[in-house]
């Protein structure tokens, strides 16, 4: 019954490979089984830390070792991809991402100074399998997409994942309360283990041993990426301290990993819904509107949610809002990016470029936050202002985008091909 369901929209057949339902099945499966797991403990894991150290100096120092090795992970994916294929690109996302939570439940058992080092190297090992998990996810995505219904694929896409990270935040913040973040750390790395079992069941479908080169890359035909690596980035880094800034400064009298699970699952919920209707837009040849539109809403939405919205009930709000306006962004500005990976001819250089100076604009973030710290510490030592100026900076960055145009929003007739 379920693959009869299902079978529409895994079973994609185009010009240039065929999909079968169990091939396509494997890679979402697999993708929102991670979802779940990473949800279970990604939205607190920096209020775990800083609840360990009591330095609330760990929280920029953390961002950026993120970045930077997300940075690094992003070198490792280009080659790992290549070599052995997306999908296996995947299955190492998977396994660097157990230790990141094996390392995250164990710290207080090594004591504040060792605990500290043992809790910065599991961020290493997490940003390393984002950026990883990321690249091999776009490189199969873009492989796999129908164009004339990409944004029906991409619908169902954001609908599955938000499906997953919809309550899995708000459960994992109360299993926390009750039970301990530690045993939810245990609890997310034997989900991801389990993830690792359809990526092995099957074997990879694309020419692996691929040779690298950026010879002929069309360069000049980009101009406008350099605009949507640094406002991705930037956008990226905002959302990830609001994670931090929201629970801990804002929502006070209440549990903050309760808090912090229950804002992701309503921004989640928002988002899945919205999904729904995006995807028939872009199908219509509307998604320049769209990213326009939803880029305004978050850069404005975003910049100002740390200085109006106060308590529950706005914070609430804007979490519907903000989650509604990002999966527009995302689902148009994915659109011009798959599209125009293909038409590059390099698909694994062109995302891996974008995911690259993505991480160059989070660590510049990053950086941002963490003169701030320096520069308003006799006036700020609670770090409360650095962060909200440092999300105002971040969140403006993504207005930018109101001026893409990608290529394929400019001629609506164009076909790629691999």
């Amino acid at each position: 019954m379920l693959e009869k369901i299902l079978k529409p929209f895994f079973k994609i057949r185009n010009y240039w490979q065929y999909i079968s339902f169990n091939e396509m099945a494997v890679l979402y499966i697999s993708k929102n089984m991670r979802v779940f797991a990473v949800k279970l403990t990604s939205t607190f894991s920096l209020i775990y830390i800083y609840k360990f150290v009591h330095s609330i100096w760990i929280i920029p120092v953390c961002i950026l070792i993120h970045y930077i090795a997300k940075f690094v992970g992003s070198i490792i994916a280009l080659f790992y991809i290549s070599k052995n294929g997306p999908k296996h690109g995947m299955l190492l996302a998977n396994i660097l991402y157990i230790p990141a939570l094996v390392l995250m439940a164990s710290m207080e058992l090594f004591g504040k100074d060792l605990g500290l080092i043992v809790a910065l190297t599991g961020v290493i090992f997490k940003g390393i399998s984002v950026s990883i998990e990321n690249l091999s996810y776009n490189v199969n995505f873009s492989k796999a997409k129908n164009v004339k219904k990409v944004g029906k694929q991409l619908g169902w896409a954001y609908i599955l994942e938000n499906l997953s990270s919809s309550i899995t935040p708000a459960i994992g913040g109360f299993f926390a309360i009750f039970f301990g973040v530690e045993k939810l750390f245990i609890i997310s790395s034997v989900i991801l283990v389990l993830t690792t079992i359809p990526l092995l069941a099957t074997k990879e479908k694309v020419r692996i041993n691929k040779k690298l080169s950026f010879k002929g890359f069309p360069w000049r035909n980009y101009k406008h990426f350099l605009v949507i690596c640094f406002s991705c980035g930037m956008m990226w880094n905002s959302l990830f301290i609001w994670s931090f800034f929201a629970p801990v400064f804002l929502i006070k009298g209440i549990n903050s990993y309760g808090s912090a699970g229950v804002l992701a699952s309503i921004s989640s919920i928002s988002a899945l819904v919205a999904a729904f209707i995006y995807g028939k837009i872009i199908d219509k040849n509307k998604e320049r509107g769209l990213l326009k539109i939803n880029s305004i809403i978050l850069g404005i939405v975003y910049s100002i949610r740390t200085f109006i919205f106060v308590n529950p009930i706005s914070i609430g709000i804007s979490e519907i809002f903000a989650g509604i306006s990002l999966s527009g962004f995302n689902m148009a500005n994915f659109k011009g990016l798959y599209s125009e990976a293909d038409e590059s001819g390099m698909r694994i250089q062109y995302l891996f470029l974008y995911e690259l100076g993505t991480n160059i604009a989070s660590i510049f973030s990053s950086f941002i936050l963490l003169g701030l710290f320096f520069a308003l510490n006799s006036v700020d030592s609670s770090g409360k202002i650095s962060m909200q100026i440092t999300i105002l900076i971040s969140s403006l960055a993504a207005l930018p985008m109101t001026f893409v145009n990608y290529r394929i929003y400019r001629n609506k007739k164009r076909q790629f091909q691999e």
